[in-house]
């Protein structure tokens, strides 16, 4: 999944189609980044506001605000951002930022630093990390349980890689378009992709069979400049889709994706998951997880304890909990989230904080362990591909 949401609120490409709200989003976003870039400071923090009125639970925006309030002079309420950054387990390098060097001596900026500072080191490590071939630079991933291997998707095509890391076997060729997400269709013994293909502007699910490859189907997305990003596999056979691109999630019916009618306006959707038992499906966009319910057609957001779930790209359920990466903040960070039983509040808990994450990153789960498909870039910036092993 693309990063969607940067620390320096970069927008995606503008496009049409967009749910209410969407289009206001991004014209903040838009005109925020101007202001900066510009130096109108007084600017920039009026639009900072107006894009955390659409998104307050998002870590980087409110590290936009803080900044924001810092360039015009407003160090209590910069302060009191950062603290909240803090309580919520997120480790920002305040000092790293020129927009609070003037505050450098000021007790209070001191310590929150020092506390944000100190998060850095929490949030555990990998158990080990696997270096991939170049050639699989990418971020889709799923655990196949027919093929017993994970299946990894990117530009250089689509691979099943063992458990035991030996090596990848190459599923499809290479071509021009990218693969975001992918998701086993066990019952079918067929596997689902998302495919964006810049050249040809087409964006898709292609369903195709695991024992060969060969192309089953295909479903484009209904929306205009659309960006197929993240699947789920419903109970029913259906799938679910997010449209990062247009903030929509598409849903199959009668063979045909149409869009599916959340309660509030989502914002550069990405991870999405679901609960086969109670029948919910969970969308993560810049501002947390949404719910929607199957059963009833209600949705609702999914409220989270201590800390941030926003900005989640892969996303998946494992074991009666969602296990996102959160890589929009810093640090990176691998949670479980555990619902309750009406799936309205939910635990978070950090099973990995590592800088090793990328700006991309999925993840898979097979047993009591978690595998995130990376790809940091290493010293001379070049993306490196890896998989990196968490317990769960």
């Amino acid at each position: 999944m693309i990063a969607a949401f940067a620390l320096s609120l970069l927008l995606l490409a503008a496009v049409r189609s967009e749910p209410p709200g969407f289009a206001e989003f991004q014209r903040h976003n838009r005109e925020a980044r101007a202001a900066r870039e510009s130096g109108d400071h007084a600017a920039y923090l009026r639009h900072v506001r107006k894009v955390q009125a659409f998104v307050p639970a998002n870590a980087s925006v409110r590290f936009a605000l803080a900044r924001a309030n810092a360039l015009n002079g407003q160090d209590e309420a910069a302060i009191a951002e950062l603290a909240t950054l803090a309580r919520q387990g997120f480790a920002y390098k305040v000092l790293d930022e020129p927009a609070f060097t003037r505050m450098a001596g000021e007790e209070a900026f001191r310590r929150v630093a020092a506390e944000l500072l100190a998060n850095a080191a929490g949030g555990g490590r990998a158990l080990d990390t696997l270096d991939l071939p170049d050639e699989m630079n990418g971020e889709a991933i799923a655990w196949s349980p027919a093929s017993a291997s994970f299946l990894l998707g990117g530009k250089g095509g689509v691979y099943s890689l063992g458990p035991d890391s030996s090596s990848p076997k190459r599923l499809l060729g290479k071509w021009d378009s990218q693969v975001l997400g992918i998701r086993p269709d066990p019952a079918t013994g067929s596997f689902l992709t998302c495919v964006n293909d810049e050249k040809g502007r087409t964006s898709q699910v292609a369903r195709h069979r695991l024992a060969d490859g060969a192309l089953l189907a295909t479903y484009g997305l209904p929306a205009s400049a659309a960006q197929c990003n993240d699947i789920a596999l419903l109970p029913d056979g259906r799938f679910a889709v997010t449209d990062s691109s247009n903030g929509s999630v598409f849903i199959l019916e009668q063979g045909r994706l149409g869009p599916l009618p959340l309660s509030r306006p989502i914002f550069f959707p990405n991870g999405i998951a679901v609960d086969p038992d109670a029948s919910r499906l969970f969308v993560a966009d810049a501002d947390g997880i949404m719910v929607y319910d199957m059963a009833t057609a209600k949705s609702w957001q999914l409220a989270t304890e201590a800390t941030s779930a926003a900005a989640i790209d892969g996303m998946i359920w494992h074991r009666g909990s969602l296990i996102g990466v959160q890589n929009q903040t810093v640090p990176a960070r691998l949670l479980r989230i555990r619902p309750d039983a009406e799936a309205r509040r939910a635990s978070v808990e950090v099973l990995l904080a590592d800088p090793a994450v990328g700006s991309s990153a999925t993840v898979a789960a097979t047993g009591d362990e978690a595998f995130v498909y990376s790809r940091p870039r290493d010293e001379g910036g070049k993306d490196r591909p890896k998989l990196i092993r968490v317990r769960l």
